[in-house]
């Protein structure tokens, strides 16, 4: 085989295993709308069961709730890839200054997903406790 019966194979696999044209870009944002529905739908019902939680318990700090769902949230690295895909806030442990564990992306990813997800539950726990009028 010639060196360019081969790269025109290869152009032509590559062109069939990844579509491209109006529909098949009109699936990928479909796809992308739904995944973002999802999370965001996540993030509420967690929201809601911390500003139940402190409404039902004035004492309940909610910095520790946020905590303990973040910590929840990221144990397996896939769940800490989709918070990071999803999340507008995927810088938040560059931001907050945090050192990420060297040699150990798994970690890394773990500890940027923690942040991301912390910050967009404490937003929206803050949407839905002015939404309920109760103060945290």
């Amino acid at each position: 085989m010639t060196s360019g019966r081969v790269s025109s194979m290869a152009r032509a696999r590559r062109k069939s295993e990844f579509p491209s044209g109006a529909k098949y870009d009109k699936q990928l944002k479909d796809g992308e709308q739904v995944a973002s529905a999802r999370y965001q739908a996540d993030l509420r019902s967690v929201a809601e069961e911390i500003v139940e939680e402190k409404k039902d318990d004035p004492d309940a700090e909610v910095q520790d709730l946020i905590h303990q769902a973040a910590d929840s949230a990221v144990i397996y690295t896939k769940h800490a890839l989709d918070i990071l895909v999803e999340s507008n806030n995927w810088t938040a442990a560059s931001d907050e200054g945090q050192d990420y564990p060297q040699g150990d992306v798994s970690q890394a990813i773990g500890v940027m997903a923690y942040f991301a997800y912390a910050q967009d539950l404490q937003e929206m726990v803050g949407a839905v406790a002015e939404e309920m009028g109760v103060e945290y």
